[in-house]
């Protein structure tokens, strides 16, 4: 294993640790997405500063985001759109809305109004 995958695994696995604590805490939506975001912009900054690790350290941030995101979605999916109104085509009415409220929350760190 290469410097940037052992860096890779480890913010999935505090990722993952998050995601733990969102759902055994009841933790708001808000703080979970403010948490990875720490986590995804603190990966970022160290590789940003330590360019030998890798030639697209902007990889790896979205690599990191993608993945925050899914596992969260993944969350929602079997917690919250079990009830979710489902559509003539068979899909989830509000799961666009949480892919929505997933970017709000990231990029302003508060729940869009």
């Amino acid at each position: 294993m290469n410097c940037i995958d052992a860096i890779e695994k480890n913010a999935q696995q505090i990722i993952d640790y998050l995601l733990c604590q969102f759902i055994e805490e009841k933790i708001s939506d808000a703080d979970y997405v403010r948490s990875v975001k720490a986590v995804i912009e603190g990966t970022d900054a160290f590789v940003q500063t330590n360019l030998e690790l890798t030639h697209d350290p902007a990889l790896l941030k979205r690599v990191l985001s993608a993945y925050a995101k899914d596992r969260w979605m993944n969350h929602l999916a079997k917690e919250r759109l079990e009830t979710a109104t489902v559509t003539e085509d068979g899909t989830a009415s509000n799961l666009e809305y949480f892919y929505y409220l997933y970017d709000k929350l990231y990029e302003k760190e508060q729940y869009p109004l």
